[in-house]
């Protein structure tokens, strides 16, 4: 359990590399935030660990605590690039993040035959890299809005496009993987649905130009992109609240 207290730590971490941004501590938000990728990624390796083995299954499929990695090296990235508002509004999602697994923060259970296959991790790791970028594309995406410039920013352009060439492997990857372990490739839920509305905006999104839509417009889009990937991520915690709402109307 070890690893729980270096999980708080890492959320403190960003919480507070946050809190220095706001106050203008600019180089001690840049080392908070590397401490505390440094701390999340001890947290999770510790995970893998049962036994003295190593299951990079168990790591990889947790992709509540993989996501705040992606985004912390992203925002670190902006960071070193003195791109600091660019950094801060990935800053923003990664707080939410990291604070969503600590309220969600669960013991790893015992690898099974299942997600001991090989491309199990490979689904997780990569559908998780997607959901980084599209996070952070969001929050760019938000952030143009509110600094009124568009979206017209090569990089967040760079994001959206990976994030749908990586999120289009994961969605190949993890029908392998229905297939292999439980004999059919693809089954309709609510993660299903989102997940393809996930992947049809994305489509859009990388062929607007195409159609001449507004930067604004596109920005909008692309900020709406995090909505239905929170139901991919986080459809555990997310389905019993859907569904109870579902249930109160006549």
């Amino acid at each position: 359990m070890e690893f729980a207290y270096i999980q708080i730590l890492s959320t403190l971490l960003y919480c507070t590399s946050f809190l220095c941004w706001l106050f203008k501590r600019f180089r001690a938000a840049v080392v908070l935030l590397g401490c505390g990728f440094i701390a999340n990624v001890l947290a999770l390796a510790m995970r893998g660990y049962i036994d003295s083995h190593f299951y990079l299954a168990l790591v990889a499929e947790d992709e509540l605590y993989v996501l705040p990695i992606v985004l912390a090296g992203i925002a670190l990235y902006h960071f070193t690039r003195r791109a600091e508002l660019d950094g801060v509004f990935v800053l923003a999602p990664l707080v939410f993040t990291s604070l969503i697994a600590l309220l969600s923060f669960t013991e790893p259970g015992l690898p099974s035959a299942k997600i001991n296959i090989w491309v199990a991790p490979a689904f997780f790791l990569i559908e998780t890299l997607s959901a980084g970028l599209i996070f952070a594309s969001a929050g760019l995406s938000l952030g143009a809005l509110l600094l009124h410039k568009g979206h017209k920013d090569a990089l967040t352009e760079r994001y959206i496009l990976g994030a749908f060439v990586l999120f289009s492997i994961s969605q190949i990857l993890g029908a392998l993987w229905a297939y292999l372990g439980w004999s059919y490739p693809f089954s309709w839920s609510n993660r299903h649905l989102a997940s393809a509305s996930v992947w049809c905006l994305y489509a859009g999104l990388i062929h607007s130009h195409l159609v001449g839509m507004r930067p604004k417009t596109t920005a909008i889009l692309a900020s709406l992109g995090a909505l239905p990937m929170l139901l991919v991520i986080y459809h555990h915690q997310l389905s019993p609240l859907l569904l109870a709402g579902v249930g109160h109307h006549p």
